[in-house]
């Protein structure tokens, strides 16, 4: 009796603990001005989303995800007629099933 109760403890911690494994991670950056700059790292999980939108001088935007089903979408608006604008993403993505976007 003792052997069933402790092997259906033992599959309920199991269950229970399943989902802390498959995290989904969300993040969303709004920036609008001078010299932004993100960096957003959603590690070891599965289906997280990461949005960022920048306008303005000196953006510069670093996501790292890895994992699987993983989405970036990058926006970054410079003013209008500034030619001495630096904008710099870097988009780096490991598993599978990963998209990005850049604009």
């Amino acid at each position: 009796m003792k052997n069933l109760i402790y092997a259906g403890a033992s599959v309920l911690a199991l269950a229970v603990s399943a989902p802390a494994l498959a995290q989904s991670n969300d993040s969303t950056v709004t920036q609008t001005g001078t010299n932004g700059q993100v960096n957003i790292d959603q590690s070891t999980s599965a289906d997280s989303t990461s949005t960022v939108t920048q306008s303005g001088e000196d953006n510069i935007t670093d996501v790292t995800q890895s994992g699987t089903n993983q989405t970036s979408t990058v926006t970054q608006t410079p003013p209008a007629g500034d030619l001495n604008t630096v904008s710099l993403v870097e988009v780096s993505q490991s598993g599978s099933n990963n998209t990005s976007t850049v604009d």
